[in-house]
């Protein structure tokens, strides 16, 4: 029985790896978020939101003026998280 030791650990490493693997590549991936952007209309600070976020109040860090974020624009989207 000692024998077979190594060999089965070896194989086992190498079906749990492949089982790994075969999840990352056959899982769903993840759709993109879309983002938007708004300058905060005291200081100007640059705001990115997503589109459920249109019509909450939100409240500028900075300067602490409040606001609404505003519907989407054709100038205010962006292209996802790496624009």
């Amino acid at each position: 029985m000692g024998d077979l030791t190594v060999p089965l650990v070896i194989v086992g490493v190498f079906v749990v790896l492949g089982g790994v693997f075969a999840f990352l590549r056959l899982r769903p991936k993840a759709k993109p978020v879309e983002f938007y952007y708004f300058f905060c209309p005291g200081c100007k600070r640059k705001f990115r939101y997503r589109p459920d976020q249109v019509g909450h109040r939100a409240k500028c860090p900075q300067c602490s003026r409040e606001w609404v974020f505003p519907p989407v624009t054709a100038g205010r989207k962006a292209g996802g998280p790496s624009s």
